[in-house]
């Protein structure tokens, strides 16, 4: 649900239509890389030390599979 509000955000905020590319870093992202992977994120920078990755998305494949009103 998080994802679909961050969507819908994106979408119909002005302020936010500049954002390009949603990316976070995590232990999440570390732990479980295939699940961001099913969802669409490219998983990337594993920091074997700190124990995170990155997970990135474009703005274009980010609205397509989490944005209700453009599928």
């Amino acid at each position: 649900e998080a994802l679909k509000l961050l969507a819908s955000r994106l979408a119909n905020e002005p302020d936010l239509a500049q954002i390009q590319q949603i990316t976070g870093r995590s232990w999440i992202v570390y732990n479980s890389p295939q699940i961001l992977e099913m969802l669409g994120f490219s998983v990337s920078e594993r920091d074997e030390t700190q124990k995170t990755a990155l997970a990135t998305i474009n703005r274009e494949d980010f609205l397509r599979r989490f944005n209700r009103k453009t599928g």
